[in-house]
């Protein structure tokens, strides 16, 4: 539209009459809503070729019978450098129920999964003492732990027992960057046909206990069991064929957000699969889109409530361009939306001075101060977003946020 001239010749006070401020922050929800609803399907179980079975499962409660088992079910770490081996993981702590008070208690199970068998470790009833295999297992390079939220169980290990755990992939990253917004392991087991139970009364049970409950037993294996399937099945899923699992799951390794993965991705571009790199991409603008409308809902609030406050007659026509300098100034960006421009003598002792309200509306202000010049200006401004094409203020507020953030 173009450019809304108003010349402020009087100094007598015009009366403004209430501008209509509709709200608009619901549309801009509903925009954020739209984009969401392109989320997955939210079940694909017909198309499931291998539906999730528990392995065999052993407890071990102390050193000799850890180091047993981790054998037997083939977790000792290879000396010869291959394809990375992908093993579920998981970590059970006794829960502190203590309101406000940090949880230091040190993991009391962990919990490991590959196609042979789940070994779970209580750690709990070993005194400190860490099953040589297990440690070798965190620090090997080649063994890539796989979970939801792997890095925070990996870190309490290491921070417990002195390990220096190495790679991890989490697949509710993966999930993410897929657009599931619901990428716990619960809903991403259901959306492959699989109801996994996880009862609050186990998940909260005292895991240091020896021994285990059976519940407690079933609710650890699955748990270590699960990421590990849903992986494959995301796998099957969405990298088509193109690649191989190790490629494709690796382009995700190491990272606890979707971000920090397409940061690495983008710096591996040439070894990063083109899915992958496809399906970053995707999430990237989509998180874009996202967040500009968060941005435009919060300004919009704002921008009405100053814009009703003027026209009612409770905010000073000046403090009110101030508060829209601030709000309708997109971030990162040097640009301003609302601002002041050439202010000085007209001569006869008057001051000029122009107000530039957004992209439309423009005023003129003169007056025997350059704070009166202001006034002037700034009460123009706004009889002139009421007067002219930007009666509606939502339209007008809406537009000019586009505007902000596009510059």
């Amino acid at each position: 539209a173009p450019p809304i001239w108003f010349f402020v010749h009087s100094r007598a006070r015009p009366r403004v009459a209430p501008m209509r401020v509709p709200s608009a922050a619901k549309n801009i929800r509903n925009a954020a809503a739209r984009l969401l609803s392109a989320e997955p399907p939210p079940s694909v179980a017909s198309s499931v070729v291998d539906p999730f079975a528990l392995p065999p499962v052993d407890v071990a409660y102390d050193v000799e019978s850890a180091e047993r088992a981790l054998a037997l079910r083939g977790f000792a770490p290879s000396a010869a450098p291959g394809a990375p081996r992908f093993i579920g993981f998981d970590v059970e702590t006794k829960p502190n129920f203590t309101k406000n008070v940090a949880n230091v208690n040190a993991p009391a199970l962990v919990q490991l999964a590959n196609e042979r068998g789940c070994v779970l470790v209580h750690l709990a009833s070993m005194r400190g003492e860490t099953p040589p295999t297990l440690r070798a297992l965190c620090e090997d390079a080649g063994s890539i732990f796989v979970g939801n939220g792997v890095w925070s169980d990996m870190r309490d290990v290491d921070g417990a027992f002195g390990t220096k755990s190495r790679g991890y992939v989490d697949v509710g990253v993966i999930a993410q960057t897929f657009g599931h917004s619901r990428h716990g392991l619960k809903a991403m087991s259901a959306r492959y046909g699989y109801d996994a139970e996880k009862p609050k009364s186990v998940q909260t049970s005292n895991w240091e206990k020896s021994p285990l409950e059976a519940k407690q037993i079933d609710y650890g294996a699955k748990d270590a069991a699960l990421g590990l399937w849903v992986l494959k099945q995301l796998y099957a899923e969405y990298a088509g064929g193109e690649v191989s699992l190790e490629d494709w799951a690796m382009a995700f390794g190491n990272a606890s957000q979707p971000k920090e993965a397409f940061r690495s991705a983008r710096a591996n571009a040439k070894t990063t699969p083109e899915c992958v790199m496809k399906a970053f991409e995707r999430f990237d603008q989509k998180n874009r889109e996202l967040v500009k409308e968060a941005w435009l809902v919060r300004q919009m609030k704002k921008a009405q409530r100053v814009v009703k406050q003027m026209a009612e007659g409770a905010l000073h026509p000046v403090s009110a361009t101030h508060a829209l300098m601030d709000i309708l100034h997109a971030p990162k960006s040097k640009r301003k939306v609302v601002e002041w421009v050439g202010s000085g003598s007209k001569g006869g002792g008057l001051f000029e001075i122009e107000l530039k309200l957004g992209s439309s509306v423009r005023a003129r202000g003169e007056g025997r101060t350059v704070k009166a010049a202001k006034f002037e200006a700034a009460r123009g401004a706004f009889a002139a977003l009421k007067d002219g094409d930007a009666a509606d203020a939502t339209i007008w507020i809406k537009r000019e946020l586009e505007h902000a953030w596009s510059q």
